[in-house]
C-alpha cells in the first residue's frame, strides 16, 4: 500500500514533467558539425547548453526551465538548440575552444565565424533566461558588445544599464551592484524611472543594495507611486532571509513580519535540536500563517534536509524524523499551488526512506491527515468544489 502511494506520487511528477517536455526547447540530437550546417542554412544562431552530469543547476534548467513553453516557443524560433556534456571526448573540446569554466554556461555562437557572440551561466528563472535569449539577438545586449565598452570605460548610459542587467542576470551580483551605482550616479535617476523599477523588483533581494536602501528611506514616495501592496511586498522580500532576530526587530512594519519572525525562531531551534521548541514553533505559524500559507510552504524546502544523494548515509534522528513529517506533510497538505511538485517530491521521499530504514510504522503516522489546515492530500486547485454526483 505505502509503496504504491510512493509510485503514484512519482508517476505525476514524470508524467507531468513528460507532458511539459514536449513544449518546451527542442535540442538538436546531431553532431557539432551538422547543427553549424543546419543553423547556416537556417540562418540561425546556435544556443549552446554546456553541461555537466554532476552539476545540480544544470539538471534543474532541463527539468524546470527548458520545458516551459514560452522558452521553447522562443528559443526554437531564434536558435539551433544543442546540449553539449563539456565532459565527454566530444564536447570537451569545444568547452575548452569556447573558454567554459562553470556549469551550466550558456553560449550563442555565429554559425559563420564560430565567434562566441553571447554567453551567460547559473541557474536562472523563466524570465532571466528569456532575457537571456534575447540580449543574444540584440547586438547592444550582447556580452561580446558590452565587454568590449566595458574594457574602454564607456560611461554611455545605455551601456551601464545594460551590463548592470547581464551581470545581475547571470549571479556576478559585485559587478552589477558596481554599474548601477555608476547608472544611478551619472543619471540622477531614482526608483521611478521604469528601468531602475524592474531592475529593482527583478534582481533585488539584499536589503544592503544601493536601491534597497532607497526604497527603505523613500518608502512612502514609493508606496504612494506604485501602490503600498506592491512596496509591502517588496519590504518582505527584502527581510526574508534575514538570519539575526535584531534585524526584524528593528525593520519597519509590514504584512509578513510577524511570519518572518516566527519562521526565524523555527529555523534556530531546528539547528539548535530543539525539537520541543520546534514542534511549538511549527504549531504557533500553522495556526496563523499571518496570511502566509504559500510561503511557509516553499519555505519549508529549506529547512529540511531528506537523506539522499550526498546525504545517504545520513540517518535522521527520531524527534527530527518527527518535526520533517509535519513540515513535509503540511506543504503536501496546503500549498495552494499544486503545480509546485518539490513539495510532494519532499514528501514521496521522506515515505521512501522510511521503507529503505524498515520505518513503516512512524511512515504510516506520515499518511495521516494533518490536525490543522487542509485535511484533504489533494491535487484539485483550492476553493473548487467537486462535481455533484447526479442522482
Amino acid at each position: 500500500m505505502l509503496k504504491r502511494i510512493i509510485l503514484s506520487l512519482l508517476f505525476v511528477l514524470l508524467i507531468t514533467a513528460a507532458s511539459a517536455q514536449e513544449k518546451g526547447i527542442n535540442f538538436f540530437h546531431g553532431s557539432w558539425e551538422e547543427a553549424i550546417n543546419k543553423a547556416k542554412s537556417e540562418n540561425k544562431l546556435i544556443f549552446i547548453d554546456f553541461y555537466t552530469k554532476w552539476c545540480g543547476p544544470c539538471k534543474t534548467m532541463s527539468d524546470e526551465v527548458f520545458v516551459i513553453k514560452q522558452i521553447g516557443d522562443f528559443y526554437n524560433k531564434n536558435f539551433i538548440n544543442i546540449k553539449i556534456d563539456a565532459e565527454t571526448p566530444s564536447g570537451a573540446p569545444i568547452a575548452k575552444t569556447y573558454k567554459v569554466a562553470v556549469f551550466p554556461t550558456f553560449a550563442f555562437v555565429d554559425p559563420q565565424s564560430l565567434e562566441l557572440v553571447h554567453y551567460s551561466t547559473g541557474r536562472q528563472e523563466e524570465e532571466i533566461f528569456l532575457l537571456t535569449g534575447e540580449s543574444a539577438i540584440k547586438k547592444e545586449k550582447r556580452s561580446s558588445y558590452l565587454e568590449k565598452l566595458a574594457n574602454e570605460g564607456s560611461k554611455d548610459l545605455s551601456f551601464l544599464y545594460e551590463f548592470a542587467v547581464y551581470n545581475a542576470s547571470k549571479w556576478n551580483r559585485e559587478v552589477a551592484d558596481k554599474y548601477i551605482a555608476m547608472y544611478i550616479r551619472e543619471s540622477g535617476y531614482d526608483l521611478l524611472n521604469p528601468g531602475l523599477w524592474w531592475y529593482f523588483n527583478t534582481f533585488v533581494k539584499d536589503k544592503r543594495n544601493i536601491l534597497a536602501a532607497d526604497f527603505l528611506n523613500n518608502r512612502e514616495k514609493y508606496s504612494t507611486a506604485y501602490g503600498v501592496k506592491r512596496t509591502d511586498e517588496i519590504l518582505f522580500s527584502l527581510f526574508r532571509s534575514v538570519n539575526e532576530a535584531v534585524e526584524l526587530e528593528t525593520a519597519p512594519e509590514f504584512p509578513g513580519k510577524e511570519y518572518l519572525k516566527k519562521k526565524l525562531s523555527l529555523n534556530q531551534a531546528i539547528r539548535n535540536k530543539d525539537f520541543a521548541l520546534a514542534k511549538k514553533k511549527i504549531d504557533e505559524i500553522i495556526s496563523n500563517p499571518e496570511g502566509r500559507t504559500a510561503d511557509f510552504c516553499r519555505d519549508i524546502n529549506f529547512m529540511i534536509r531528506i537523506p539522499g544523494g550526498k546525504y545517504e548515509d545520513e540517518a535522521l534522528a527520531p524527534e527530527l524524523l518527527e518535526i520533517y513529517f509535519i513540515l513535509t506533510r503540511y506543504a503536501a497538505y496546503n500549498n495552494p499551488d499544486r503545480n509546485e511538485g518539490s513539495v510532494h517530491y519532499n514528501y514521496a521521499l521522506l515515505l521512501e526512506y522510511m521503507i529503505k530504514k524498515s520505518r513503516t510504522e512512524e511512515a504510516l503516522k506520515l499518511l495521516n491527515s494533518p490536525d490543522k489546515g487542509v485535511g484533504e492530500y489533494s491535487m484539485r486547485p483550492p476553493g473548487l468544489e467537486k462535481k455533484p454526483v447526479k442522482r
